[in-house]
């Protein structure tokens, strides 16, 4: 199941990539891009360079959207002005799954780490809150 859910991954970062190569196309390129969206250039490269470092995340996914005027969740989707076919039903009931089991990780993730600060000092309350919202913004 791992590999099937890093596969399903894996095809939803393409497509939010591709959507964010054609906005990036569309105002001439990274640095423009980043100026936009508010990353420097070597982040936008890494985010949508030939060999990609990193994903797409949800909060740049969301900046992205906003500084582009996009509706919430465009770029998770396929676009024909991207160059990108419409999904089939299995496709998209695949994506859905994928996206419905990471949010029931980082759920699980979530509330063991609220859980354990019912017996956790004060320093480790507020580490332990910390890591809980740095998953949430995963």
């Amino acid at each position: 199941m791992v590999e099937n859910t890093q596969e399903r991954t894996s095809i939803y970062s393409d497509i939010s990539r591709a959507n964010a190569r054609y906005l990036a196309e569309s105002v001439g390129g990274f640095r423009r891009f980043g100026e936009k969206v508010g990353l420097a250039e070597a982040q936008v490269s890494q985010l949508l360079g030939k060999n990609p470092r990193r994903n797409i995340g949800v909060k740049i996914a969301r900046r992205i959207e906003e500084a582009f005027e996009k509706p919430l969740g465009w770029i998770d989707q396929r676009h024909e002005e991207a160059g990108l076919a419409e999904l089939s039903e299995a496709a998209m009931n695949e994506l859905l799954s994928t996206e419905l089991g990471i949010l029931r990780d980082q759920v699980a993730k979530v509330s063991a780490c609220l859980r354990a600060t019912a017996t956790a000092n004060e320093v480790d309350k507020k580490n332990l809150i910390h890591l809980a919202l740095s998953i949430l913004e995963e």
